[in-house]
């Protein structure tokens, strides 16, 4: 299974105790309120292989559909990483796996269905701010491990507007559902993020500020309380009362 998708999992069972980060290393003891995972393009981490380092859960390369380059892959040793924001066919797919990769983000227009079919490799399917239910009825019937919103539809300052834009989309698809990290939000609104479903948030892996700032707020955040609501939101493209009847 895909170190990133067992560690999301995993944060539906925090107890109040629970806080910290996991190490891009992938061996969280106690999972996070929310994952952090570092974008960067393959381009800049091979020039700059120290961003590496960053203190986020996971590494999100956009590699354009391919294979990393030698200095990147070489970069990510020992790390949690995956691949994405691109379509990828079923070569690419193959050496990613090899190099280690563990998870992909994907555009379903054009990416091979091979995807879906590699038992250790978490999928994310990119949706946007406008997904609809009969979209979202299809997302439920193909075998994908989330779904990455490739939008900050929150705003600044987080607003409660914001997070009803965002409800829509993640109210229709299942499993972990990641996001844009907004920009320099507060605990409240992390706890708000959290708390309707929110499992990852990206940021820029050379934004260091940005990621010192989240994972003070992460660590911050407490689980829900028992009774405050259903956890770990799943696929909801309710039915329409002629639905229901057929």
């Amino acid at each position: 299974m895909s170190k990133l998708v067992d560690l999301l999992r995993r944060m539906n069972q925090r107890s109040p105790q629970s806080m910290g980060f996991g190490a891009v290393t992938g061996r969280a003891d106690t999972p996070p309120a929310i994952v952090l995972v570092g974008l960067v393009s393959d381009a800049d981490l091979a020039k700059k292989p120290k961003l590496a380092e960053a203190g986020v859960s996971a590494i999100l390369v956009d590699s354009e559909g391919a294979a990393l380059s030698d200095a990147a892959a070489k970069a990510l040793e020992g790390k949690l990483w995956g691949a994405g924001l691109a379509g990828f066919d079923e070569a690419g797919i193959d050496a990613l796996d090899e190099q280690g990769c563990d998870f992909v983000v994907y555009d379903p227009a054009t990416t091979s269905s091979s995807v879906i079919d590699m038992d250790d490799l978490g999928s994310f399917i990119v949706v946007s701010k406008d997904l609809d239910r009969d979209t979202a009825r299809g997302i439920a019937g193909i075998d994908t491990s989330g779904a990455f919103l490739l939008a900050d539809v929150v705003g600044k300052p987080v607003t409660v507007l914001g997070l009803m834009e965002l409800q829509k989309v993640r109210g229709l698809v299942e499993g972990p559902f990641i996001a844009t990290a907004p920009d320099s939000p507060a605990t409240s609104d992390l706890t708000a993020l959290s708390h309707m479903g929110v499992a990852g948030l990206v940021v820029g892996l050379g934004e260091a500020k940005a990621i010192k700032r989240l994972n003070a707020g992460i660590q911050k955040v407490r689980p829900k309380r028992a009774g405050a609501g259903a956890s770990g939101r799943t696929a909801l493209a309710p039915a329409t009362p002629a639905e229901e009847e057929e």
